[in-house]
């Protein structure tokens, strides 16, 4: 019985893998909303595209692409002068 005619197939427009053909834990093949993540993306794309991608059909502009790039720099680590890592830190130690 192939993954087609498995009634336990879960299929997604957003992920595809392709089996290793003698180990069926292993991808040979990876696609994201159709892209080819080890063929096209991987090298290529940046992580807020393929981010992007996992919620949206289409891939982004170059304009929203910075836009998430500066977002996840903005939403990091933001160092020990924040209360919320201040607080963590102080109740750690206690």
């Amino acid at each position: 019985m192939s993954d087609d005619d498995n009634p336990n197939t879960i299929r997604s427009a957003i992920w595809r893998e392709e089996a290793e053909a003698d180990n069926p834990f292993a991808a040979r093949a990876a696609y994201c909303r159709g892209y080819d993540v080890y063929g096209e993306m991987l090298g290529r794309a940046r992580w807020a595209e393929m981010l992007y991608l996992l919620f949206m059909p289409e891939p982004p502009t170059p304009a929203q692409t910075e836009l998430l790039e500066s977002l996840a720099l903005a939403l990091a680590n933001p160092g020990l002068r924040d209360p919320s890592v201040h607080a963590a830190m102080c109740g750690g130690v206690c």
